[in-house]
């Protein structure tokens, strides 16, 4: 077992997972199929909000699709295109 997941056994739970690709499904699919959904009165896109909403979508796919970072020589990566894993 990894450290991480000995201190925070609840990060590592199926149903967490599950909950988190749920949730950054439909986000996604609503930014792709209906983005005029995220403008303003004005016709304008909060460039922060949507920031905000990228980077949760993103962190709700890396996590429910059980995805974890290292760090290794060839920089930041998933550990499972890592070679020899």
């Amino acid at each position: 077992m990894i450290a991480a997941e000995a201190r925070r056994p609840w990060l590592g739970g199926g149903a967490w997972r599950a909950l988190s690709l749920l949730m950054a499904v439909p986000l996604s699919l609503v930014l792709l199929l209906h983005p005029v959904m995220m403008l303003d009165a004005q016709g304008h896109y909060s460039h922060g909000l949507l920031s905000l909403m990228m980077w949760g979508i993103a962190a709700g796919y890396a996590h429910g699709s059980a995805s974890t970072l290292a760090l290794w020589p060839g920089g930041w990566c998933s550990t499972r295109s890592r070679p020899g894993h």
